[in-house]
Parts: C-alpha cells; structure tokens; sequence
C-alpha cells in the first residue's frame, strides 16, 4: 500500500459498519460475516500502518466515531467461547468468530492510531467481566480482561483452546499500550504470562519469556507490582 492509496475512512467504513450493524441488529448478518468483517479490518489496518508517512490520525478519526459500539461487538465475540453449549457446529464456529476477533484486536493494540479512541470510551455491557470497576475503567481494560478470562477459563475446557492462548500472547508482545493503559489489568495478565512461560507450547513459552524480559509496558508494571510486595 503506497500513499496514493484510498483514505483509511474508505478502507475501514466496510468491516466497521458490518460489525455495528450487528450490534444494532440491523440485517441478517452470519457468523461467516463477521469473521470476515474481523480479517478484513485486520489486514486493512496492518497495512496502513506499513506506510512511513502515516500517523494514524485518519484512523483515529473513524474509529472514534464508534469506539464504544466496536468494544461491545468484540468483546460479545470473544465471550462465544466462554459460553457452555452442547452444539458441536456452534462451538467450532464459536471459536472460528473468536480467533479472528482475537487477530483483529491484536491489529488493534498493535496501531496506536487504532486503539487510541478506545482508551477513553467504557461501555456499560463490560462491567460484568469484573467486580472492581478499575478494572473495566474503559474499552481497553475490558478487551484485556476478556483475553484474560479465555486464556485461563474458569468453566468447560474451551474447544482449541491452545491456539487461542497462543495468539493472545502474541497479541500482549505485539501491542503498544502505556504503561499507565495497562495497569487497571496487570495482575490479569501477569497470571496469564505464568501460565505463557510454563507451556508445552514453545512458540507461546517464548513468547511469554520476551514479553516478560525485555522493555515491553507488561515487564515494567511486573517489576513495580512484585517491588512493592
């Protein structure tokens, strides 16, 4: 993608009006499209932010327009895993609508231009994730909590489960948040690096290591946290 480009507006109206229309309730829109709706805002975003002279205003400028709408659709689709159901088409479907919703946060918290609106906007349908309302303080916190809870369920074993922990560990290395927007879920995260670092899976094992042992935001606040214990 060069400059000449099309306008982030026109490369993300589509996917983010699928995923809105589906919160509204407005039209028959399938599992299968929202999956796509997830790739497509993934890859579009990826993109924009490969080219040198974009600073991630104009996405900025989109997503604010529907930061806490777009919070509510994602989280919606990460909780389908942590749902029971007995189906085993839904649960395979469940898990396929989890897994790109999951890769789209990861494009997401990796484009500080993508996830700058959702650190000032909360949306009332997360304060269930969490008794402690510092801990849903806004859309990021919720989204985190959320990755938290699939990656250490606390219900029925979750269907692919491994491959999901992996690709949110892949999305806590790759994010650019602050430390000061991690912090309402550090103690979430940290128990979900324990479990990183001690898999039999070693591309999530590693991971877990680099994440906790290079100057990434997560590392910092563990540092202080067990400095103050």
């Amino acid at each position: 993608m060069t400059e000449d480009s099309p306008p982030a507006a026109t490369l993300l109206s589509l996917p983010i009006k699928t995923l809105i229309s589906s919160r509204r309730g407005d039209g028959d829109i399938s599992v299968y499209d929202l999956a796509e709706a997830y790739n497509a805002l993934s890859q579009r975003l990826e993109s924009l932010q490969k080219i040198p002279t974009n600073n991630g205003s104009g996405v900025t400028q989109i997503i604010a327009q529907y930061p806490s709408e777009l919070a509510q659709c994602i989280v919606r689709d990460l909780e389908t895993v942590l749902k029971p159901n007995d189906d085993d088409e839904a649960t395979v479907e469940n898990e396929l609508l989890c897994r790109h919703a999951i890769n789209c946060v990861s494009s997401i918290l990796a484009f500080s231009g993508a996830h700058r609106p959702f650190a000032s906007s909360s949306c009332p349908s997360c304060l269930h994730l969490c008794t402690d309302r510092d801990v849903v303080e806004n859309d990021i916190a919720a989204i985190f909590k959320i990755l938290c809870c699939i990656c250490i369920p606390s219900g029925k074993a979750i269907f692919n489960h491994d491959k999901l922990f992996s690709i949110i560990i892949w999305t806590f290395k790759a994010q650019t948040l602050s430390t000061e927007q991690l912090e309402g879920t550090v103690d979430d995260i940290i128990s979900v690096l324990h479990r990183a670092v001690a898999s039999h899976r070693e591309e999530t094992q590693s991971d877990g290591l680099e994440v906790c042992t290079n100057s990434h935001p997560v590392a910092l606040l563990t540092l202080i946290r067990l400095s103050a214990t």
